[in-house]
């Protein structure tokens, strides 16, 4: 994957493969030694529906926003596509 300044990837909507809207970045983590990202942390969209529709177990923090590994993260173009 190409090298992305994270001050652009600020607020970008996160789609599935499927092409379904799962939320908009709030954060990351990364291991400060390597340098490496970890994961992305998303604000899920706010209709309880489309929140449910796109859950795909993925894990949540203590406020239920979702955690998409690294590894998952296919595409950053206008928006993040994730696995």
């Amino acid at each position: 994957m190409r090298n992305v300044l994270t001050k652009t990837l600020s607020s970008k909507v996160v789609m599935s493969s499927e092409g379904r809207e799962i939320g908009t970045l709030y954060n990351i983590t990364f291991d400060e030694e390597f340098g490496q990202l970890n994961q992305l942390i998303v604000q899920p969209v706010t209709n309880a529906v489309e929140r449910q529709k796109n859950a795909r177990n993925y894990s949540t923090d203590e406020r239920n926003r979702i955690r998409v590994d690294a590894s998952e993260v296919m595409a950053v173009e206008d928006c993040i596509i994730v696995q």
